[in-house]
């Protein structure tokens, strides 16, 4: 009975191994390497951001959530982070707890190394930061972005009320986000000394606008959602424009969740704290 018992506890542990690793491959194939970090390596920054409202003279309300650097320096960077249409809502919360650049640049390592103020704005639920630019010529200063003008607003009032350095504001996004750092950057690029754009999708008419901007432009080479063809365009079109401070990393195989790729990027955080508005 000893052994039968036995033979039958291997052939059940067994299938389980194989169901469990058979799971673990489907995973993959829909999510791909950044959906294993996203699932199983995101941390919740709730603890360490303080949360906010901001509200400008339109009506427009953002919660928010802010952390604030230790030290003693005079002045501090700013990273803007614009998180995608997954985490949109009023819970003030979701934008911080999984997928976010707050993650990895908020470890206790980087917190050292990097002290900077870092905000995390949420989108309202049904709402986009921006228009998507689909087509190339899309954009236009004439239209009406709501949000986008809050973006802005709440970055002068952090401004005017912590001892930011304003020669080292960055703005950092993926997918619906990313879309926004584009078109933040062709609308109020002075403001910004270096922005990451990641699986987002640009419009290449306005590379001429941005072509003096430190730009690294991340995307997986086979995203479903927002098809890499829009990176390579923009970055094509940068090139073309002369733009000289850009630089683009595309990720073999990988689907729509390459932000979890890119912020654990060994260099991404010592090149975007390298950078100063001239």
């Amino acid at each position: 009975m000893k052994k039968k018992g036995k033979k039958i506890l291997c052939i059940v542990s067994g299938i389980i191994i194989l169901i469990v690793s058979g799971l673990a491959t489907a995973f993959y194939m829909i999510a791909g390497k950044g959906g294993y970090y996203a699932l199983f390596a995101s941390r919740d920054r709730t603890d360490i951001m303080e949360a906010f409202l901001y509200q400008d003279d339109n009506g427009t309300v953002l919660p928010y959530r802010l952390y604030e650097p230790k030290g003693n320096e005079e002045k501090y960077p700013l990273v803007l982070f614009l998180h995608g249409s997954g985490e949109r809502g009023d819970d003030n919360e979701r934008q911080v707890q999984a997928n976010s650049v707050t993650d990895t640049l908020l470890n206790e390592k980087n917190r050292k190394e990097y002290p900077c103020y870092v905000v995390a704005p949420q989108c309202p639920k049904g709402e986009k930061w921006s228009e998507k630019l689909e087509e190339p010529g899309a954009f236009s200063m004439e239209t009406e972005e709501p949000l986008l003008d809050a973006l802005i607003g709440l970055v002068t009032e952090l401004e005017a009320e912590y001892p930011i350095d304003p020669n080292r504001i960055y703005v950092v996004g993926a997918s619906m986000g990313g879309h926004a750092v584009w078109n933040l950057l062709y609308r109020e690029s002075d403001i910004f000394a270096a922005a990451v754009p990641i699986c987002s999708c640009g419009d290449p008419m306005q590379a001429e606008s941005v072509k003096e901007m430190p730009i690294w432009i991340f995307h997986g080479a086979k995203d479903p959602t927002v098809p890499v063809r829009y990176s390579r365009e923009m970055v094509k079109a940068l090139e073309e424009a002369g733009a000289e401070k850009i630089r683009y990393t595309e990720y073999s195989g990988e689907k729509h969740q390459s932000w979890e790729l890119a912020y654990r990027e060994k260099e991404l955080y010592p090149w975007l704290f390298e950078q100063r508005k001239e």
